[in-house]
């Protein structure tokens, strides 16, 4: 099977690498095909899960015989790239005889080399497509990080879990714990929010989630400091951020608190 790629901008993959929760999920499967590389990975159960990609275009080479896919550690790749400087170009390739794939950081008079081993993938894989979900979800704002994050900082003083809530005139976030509870709310007059949707039949829309996973989402703004942020009432909370010029995107699924 063969397999090279050759990507001038290491910092694009890493992007996408650095902010998943590796406590969470410790492989991450990379599909290679015509459109590009896409990378995904998720906690059992899919409580989160997350796709990536990185269009074809983005690579100097990317020369692949078929679609293939492989499962590596995630914290072993990820902590590698982390020792990419802006003068380094990423070269991918395999090694099928040795059950490894390789991975060489290449500047003038320097080469880095991590040789990782090829883990075991589910026969049943399938690139699921996250980001196509919006598309079953009633709701869905634009909103900068930012602003997001300021809201979670709020809302994490409250309990463990956070409620979304979304009418076609605000967002609002609430937590509950033991002795405390806080609540914030966010005007879509806001200048940092746009792209408001709101197809629902109902006045609004509304979700639990584990706080530590909402939480997570603003460590993707490296990708684009504003995210499309999608839900439903009851339904997964989809998070996209893209790349400019259509280079890629991270798609971020977290599924809700199931009703007591």
């Amino acid at each position: 099977m063969a397999l090279e790629a050759v990507l001038p901008t290491p910092k694009t993959l890493r992007t996408l690498l650095e902010p998943i929760p590796q406590n969470i999920s410790e492989g991450i499967t990379l599909e290679f095909n015509e459109k590009g590389l896409h990378l995904q990975t998720a906690m059992e159960g899919l409580v989160w899960a997350i796709e990536e990609k990185i269009a074809a275009k983005e690579f100097e080479r990317y020369e692949i015989s078929h679609n293939q896919h492989f499962h590596l550690n995630l914290k072993e790749l990820t902590d590698f790239l982390k020792t990419a400087d802006a003068a380094d170009t990423l070269h991918i390739s395999l090694d099928e005889e040795n059950g490894i794939m390789v991975f060489k950081l290449v500047k003038k008079q320097m080469v880095k080399e991590i040789d990782l081993r090829l883990l075991g993938t589910a026969d049943e894989y399938k690139f699921r497509e996250l980001i196509n979900l919006q598309t079953k979800l009633e709701a869905s704002l634009v909103i900068s990080t930012r602003l997001f994050a300021e809201a979670m900082q709020i809302s994490s003083l409250g309990g463990t879990h956070v409620t979304l809530t979304m009418s076609k005139d605000r967002l609002k976030l609430e937590s509950r714990g033991t002795t405390k509870s806080t609540k914030t709310e966010i005007d879509f007059e806001n200048e940092e929010v746009s792209n408001v949707r709101f197809e629902a039949t109902s006045e609004e829309v509304s979700a639990t989630f584990a706080m530590d996973y909402i939480k997570n989402l603003t460590k993707f703004s490296k990708i684009q400091d504003h995210m499309l942020l999608c839900f439903g009432n009851n339904k997964p909370v989809l998070a996209i951020f893209e790349f400019a010029e259509e280079a890629g995107y991270a798609a971020i699924a977290i599924a809700p608190r199931s009703a007591t």
